[in-house]
């Protein structure tokens, strides 16, 4: 009897143990793109050094609706940049703010029509 509780104990350390929670990440873009012909938001994930160490790309997201991301184990940070063009004239702008990720929980970045953005990365 008490070789099976030590064994169910052990089994339960290790599961508790296992069991880690995915650090995450929602981007909602509640602005869109209107007249756009091409439209994307590139969310891009950094790590302690600033090192780019993983990309989404979302070509033209739905306004309102939520994509959800696991984050790389070693990413600290997210930053967004948008390409669009009208027409013939392409431009790639970087929203300016940075967002900071929390171990094992999920943060919400969104965009909107009160985002600012401009031509150097944050």
């Amino acid at each position: 009897m008490r070789k099976i509780s030590l064994c169910l104990s052990i089994v339960a350390l290790i599961l508790f143990v296992g069991c880690k929670k995915d650090t995450t990440y929602t981007f909602v873009d509640n602005f869109g793109c209107p007249g756009a012909s091409e439209y994307s938001v590139i969310l891009s994930e950094y790590d302690a050094s600033g090192s780019r160490v993983m990309t989404q790309k979302i070509d033209w997201p739905t306004v309102g609706e939520k994509y959800l991301y696991t984050a790389n184990e070693h990413s600290e940070k997210v930053k967004v940049r948008l390409q669009y063009s009208f027409g013939s004239n392409n431009y790639a702008k970087w929203v300016q703010q940075v967002w900071y990720l929390e171990e094992g929980k999920n943060i919400d970045i969104i965009t909107d029509g009160e985002s600012i953005i401009g031509n150097q990365e944050p």
